[in-house]
Parts: C-alpha cells; structure tokens; sequence
C-alpha cells in the first residue's frame, strides 16, 4: 500500500522497493517484535552542511510530498 501510494505521488521511479535495513533508530526494534513495517521518505543527497546538523538546510518541497503520502495512506487504510 505504502509503496503505491508513493508511486501515485512521485511517479513510478520515486520507489526503491523493500530492502533489508537494520535501522538507526529504536524504531526497527518495534518492527521486529510487532511484525510491521517502516516507509522511509528521503530528502535527498543535497542537504547541506549534512544531515545532524544543526543548521541543516534541504528541500521543504519534501515535507509537502511526505504530508500528502501519509494523508493519502490513512484514507486508504481507513477505506
């Protein structure tokens, strides 16, 4: 679901499937033991001065994009 939804909003290369990740937060542990699974939404390479910086700067045309996937999603799940 989560997958298309994606697609639906940025087109069909905007997914790169499901891979294996081991995570770098204390999200994955709940993964493991509830059985689900994680959507990651990229912001790109061109964040600058990097990412975990305090005065990062990127795209906020993401933020929108990632907005109107998860609203997308919980319409659908909901039906």
């Amino acid at each position: 679901m989560a997958e298309e939804t994606i697609k639906d909003v940025l087109g069909a290369d905007a997914s790169i499937g499901i891979f294996k990740n081991s995570g770098g937060e204390d999200f994955h542990y709940y993964t493991q033991k509830l059985k689900c699974k994680t959507t990651y939404i990229g912001l790109g390479a061109d964040a600058t001065p990097g990412f975990h910086n305090p005065n990062v700067t990127f795209d906020t045309k993401a933020l929108e994009y990632g907005v109107d996937i998860w609203c997308r999603l919980v319409e659908k799940r909901l039906g």
